[in-house]
């Protein structure tokens, strides 16, 4: 009897864990991967429409992957990456940036997008959300306040306020939609 393929979800959630647990060696990692594997195989048999409880159930993929090194007596890798601050603050001030100088708004929207999108502490989803809600969102309300010339000096200073909210709003949003 043949078994049906893991959903993508199940996959993503196993690559997780084998990544984590890199500093396994190669047979224990598989046997990890494999006995994970059986456990969501047997759960969702008893459960067809549960796949993201059981899961949920199964814990952190990182915390996984910790005890099954602590277990081997292996030392967990040093944690690399960069800290969470550092995208949404790169994202969230460049549009106060642009009032020292034009280029250094440009250069904290690049590296704050390359920090974002290279990170794993968000979802496709919260990415998309903050790139609209720190740069896109900023360049259109830009373009708007460059094309469409409202009187005196009010609307002027009305878009450039919205300009910054809504860059912080990105921040302030991806700050707490980060996963810790």
């Amino acid at each position: 009897m043949k078994t049906a393929e893991p959903s993508a979800r199940i996959q993503d959630y196993l690559a997780s864990v084998e990544r984590e647990a890199a500093g396994l060696p190669a047979e224990r990692r598989q046997e990890l991967i494999a006995d994970l594997a059986e456990h969501i195989a047997v759960a969702l048999a008893e459960r067809p429409d549960a796949e993201a409880e059981v899961l949920r159930e199964l814990g952190d993929p990182r915390a996984i992957a910790a005890t099954a090194l602590a277990e081997a007596g292996v030392a967990a890798p040093a944690k690399r990456g960069v800290h969470p601050v550092a995208p949404v603050l790169l994202l969230a001030l460049a549009s106060p940036a642009a009032l020292v100088w034009s280029f250094l708004q440009l250069g904290c929207w690049i590296a704050g997008l390359v920090l974002l999108w290279m990170s794993a502490r968000w979802t496709v989803a919260h990415k998309t959300v903050g790139t609209v809600l720190g740069v896109v969102g900023p360049v259109v309300v830009s373009f708007v306040m460059a094309t469409v010339d409202p009187a005196g000096e009010l609307p002027q200073m009305l878009f450039a306020l919205g300009v910054i909210a809504l860059g912080v709003v990105g921040g302030v949003y991806l700050w707490f939609t980060r996963k810790r």
